[in-house]
Parts: C-alpha cells; structure tokens; sequence
C-alpha cells in the first residue's frame, strides 16, 4: 500500500473512532463539554485542508462540485469551509454508529444530499425565456461523479441493448417509483424493500466479469436508486462509483454477526442477509416470505419474474455452514 492511501486511511479511522465515541456518548447523555472535546477534535482533522491527505480530497472534489454547479448559475454564494461546517454541526444531531459505523462514507452522503436540496430548493421557480418551467437535472451526482457534471441537459440516447434496457428500467422503478405504482402501493417501506433489490443487483451487475466494460449505465442514477446503507454493510469500503463497489471485498457472514454460516456474503443476497440488515440499520424485524412477496413483486414490474436476468450476475453458491 502507497504512504498515500495508508495515510488517507489512517485518518479515516481517526475520524471514524471519534464520531463513533462521539454518538456513543451523545445517546449516554454525557456531559456537553465532553462531547465538544470529541467533535471538536473530529471537527480539526476534517477541517485541517492543508495538513491531511484525506481533507485535501474532500475540499478539492468539493472546489469541483460547487463549480459545475455554477456553472449552471446555482449556489454561487456557498463556500466549500462554510459547506462543511455547516454540514457538520447539523450531523451531530443524528449521527448513529450503530445505524452508519463509517462516519467518513455517511458524511461525504450527507453533503451530496445538503446541496441537492439546496439546488432543488434555488431551482423550484426558476423559469426559462418562453415562459415555461425549468427541468431540474434528477441526478446531480456526488462528490466525485459532480465534477465533470455537463453545462447543459442533454436527454440521453435510450439503450440500444437488452442487458442496458432491463437495467434501465430497473433504476427507474424506484428513481420514479410513484410512477409504477398505484398510490396506495407506493409506501415508503415498499420502497425501502425495493432499493435492496436494486443495491442487490447493482453489486451482481457491477462484479459480473467483463460487464460493466459491455453495458451502458446512468452511474448518478443507479447511486440515487440504490440503499447506500445496504452498500456499507455488505462491502467493505466505501463506494461512490459502480468500479468501486467491483473492486470492493465482500463482508463476512462472521462480521455481520450471522450464525452458521462463514466466509464472504454470497451474491445475489441471501433472505437472511437482507432480514438482519433490515433489522440492525433500519430496526425492522421482517419475515423471509415478507422479503420473497416484495421481490416477485419488484420482479414483475420488471418484467423477470420466474425469468432469468439478461446480465450475467455470478451464481449464488451454497454458504458454507
């Protein structure tokens, strides 16, 4: 490993190791003053810009972000110090170790939905020369995928391939999800459910041999459709691009703390690795057959039920008991 990557590292579990005492002390009421020693200490290494590799990254992919969007005449009055700041101070109000142990991933999150919002917000009434409405961009991107965001709205050319088609409208089913579902059925814990599918075949797509070299696929929508907890349990590092959850080691059934079973999760996910994830990061406590009735739902508005996917994703093997 490079000293760069080994200190870029080193300093994510610096961080890390204190917003998690931080959240541990802040649900243990301790005192205020304890809590402002820890976040206050967390707070100097995000903000050390000239000093850490890790805050060097983050500020210049935040120079970036903030430029694309000025581009577009947005958010011209926001200051990357006073993003993060801002960011900051309002996360220590809900930041849960137990729900998002890696302070680092969930804080880079947090920012891109923050200035999500603050676009949507800038942009709601904003209207063009003719009169009519401005079409807000549904997929802004992140940290990294902002950078080289286009001057202008391009529509994009539709697939031309079956693999490119199924994926597509995937992503739609819940980037859209109201859309395909009648407004009874369109319940937020039904769309929870089906971003576990879409993170579920988005990690089969991208770690498919060859597949992602072969396929045509909207990165900032597949981002926007998947569950980035669910991500941050099964992988272990923190991915922000499709080729990062492909390089991506696998967690372990013993780190997740599932009985009878060792080695690497398989692919696609089990029933009960998605029922303890539901149940440790949502505090949901969920049926097999609840999580099959959602799936063959979610399959039928993809039109695959009963069929096989027209991606390669590996085949599931028997876990190791």
């Amino acid at each position: 490993m490079d000293k760069k990557k080994a200190a870029r590292l080193q300093m994510q579990e610096q961080i890390n190791s204190l917003m998690t005492e931080y959240s541990r002390c802040r649900k243990a009421g301790e005192s205020k003053r304890r809590l402002n020693m820890i976040s206050g200490a967390a707070y100097m290494l995000i903000m050390e810009e000239a000093n850490t590799v890790l805050s060097r990254e983050l500020f210049a992919k935040l120079y970036g972000l903030l430029k694309s969007y000025r581009k577009r005449n947005t958010l011209t009055g926001l200051d990357p110090g006073d993003v993060v700041h801002e960011c900051f101070m309002d996360v220590l109000e809900i930041y849960d170790e137990e729900k998002d142990p890696n302070f680092w991933a969930y804080f880079h999150t947090f920012i891109n939905r923050r200035l999500i919002d603050a676009y949507r917000k800038e942009t709601s009434a904003r209207t063009k020369p003719d009169g009519t409405e401005e079409r807000i961009p549904r997929n802004l991107g992140s940290l990294d995928d902002m950078l080289n965001y286009p001057d202008t709205e391009q529509t994009p050319e539709p697939p031309d391939n079956a693999a490119d088609q199924q994926i597509t409208a995937m992503l739609s089913i819940v980037v859209r999800f109201e859309q395909h579902l009648p407004k009874r059925s369109a319940t937020p814990t039904r769309l929870l459910y089906f971003r576990c599918f879409v993170t579920d075949y988005m990690i089969c797509i991208s770690r498919a041999e060859g597949l992602l070299e072969t396929v045509q696929i909207n990165e900032h929508e597949a981002f926007e459709a998947m569950d980035d907890r669910l991500l941050a349990y099964v992988l272990t590092d923190p991915c922000r691009t499709l080729v990062e959850i492909r390089d991506s080691a696998l967690q372990t059934y013993e780190a997740l703390e599932i009985p009878d079973h060792t080695g690497p999760v398989n692919l696609p996910l089990e029933g009960f690795v998605l029922r303890q994830y539901l149940l440790v990061r949502h505090g949901r406590k969920v049926t097999d057959p609840a999580i099959s009735q959602q799936r063959k739902l979610f399959e039928q508005l993809l039109g695959i039920d009963g069929k096989k996917h027209t991606w390669s994703a590996p085949e599931p093997q028997p876990a190791t008991a």
